[in-house]
Order: structure tokens, then sequence, then C-alpha cells
């Protein structure tokens, strides 16, 4: 198993009672805006990064991109994931054995200015490997073209 990174976008991100995300307005693989330039008032990503328990990331950083401009970079500190390595490893027993780390993320663009359609892409880098989480396709709406 290796290193993997997937996300969602959404408009909000809810935490709730018992450890739980709601997501709010979960978009699929476009996001249809109706002019340009235009601010979305917020913006949402929640990323997962899995990795093999008995190789587990040492350094991980989450970039938001659009086109060519980095919109947010987020390092996850060194010292939360030796710890989450440390707890689930404990946790795992010969009956309930643990065999990845999986770390989530959450940024939030509040507002995202956009004066041009494009692709929002979202990429982990853990130790020094990129590997794209996701990308959302922003586009004119068909109608206002």
């Amino acid at each position: 198993m290796s290193t993997q990174a997937y996300c969602h976008f959404c408009d909000d991100i809810r935490y709730e009672v018992g450890n739980k995300n709601s997501l709010i307005g979960l978009y699929s693989s476009e996001l249809f805006v109706e002019q340009i330039p235009i601010a979305i008032p917020k913006l949402c990503v929640i990323a997962f990064i899995s990795a093999p328990l008995d190789n587990p990331m040492t350094s991980l950083t989450l970039k938001v991109i659009l086109g060519d401009e980095v919109l947010s970079e987020t390092r996850v500190p060194d010292e939360f994931i030796k710890e989450t390595v440390s707890s689930i490893r404990a946790k795992s027993t010969p009956t309930d054995e643990y065999t990845k780390i999986l770390i989530g993320v959450n940024t939030i663009l509040c507002p995202l200015l956009l004066d041009r359609e494009g692709v929002l892409k979202v990429v982990a880098i853990a130790d020094s490997t990129e590997i794209v989480a996701g990308k959302l396709r922003i586009k004119l709406s068909e109608d206002k073209k």
C-alpha cells in the first residue's frame, strides 16, 4: 500500500457532536458561476491523506492551487504526525489490527476571488512526494456565455 490522498469540495464544513464533520453543499467535479469576475463567499476543502502504518509519512503539506497561484498552503506539524502514528499503533491489537494512518486537513477559502475560469487543484506533499488529491473545475454557467 502506498500513500494516497483524496478530497471533497463544499460550501461549508460543520463540526458535530461525536467527532463528526457535516459537509454542506458538496460539489462533484465542477462549480458553475454566474459571472466572472466573482467573489465566492466561502469554499471549503476537506482532504484526507493515508499511508501504511508500517511506513507512515513524516512530513505533510497540503496546497490549494488555482492555475499557477497557490491560494493556501498548510503544513501539518511533524510532531502531530508522530503522535498520531503512536496513538494508532497503541490502539492496534491482534484481533483489531490497524494498518494505516489517516490524516485530515480542512481548508477554508474565504472569500475565493475568481477572475477567470480554471481548475482548483489540491496537492498533498508527503515526504516530498506530490499527490493530487482532487480537482474542481470552475466554469461560467452555459447560459451566461
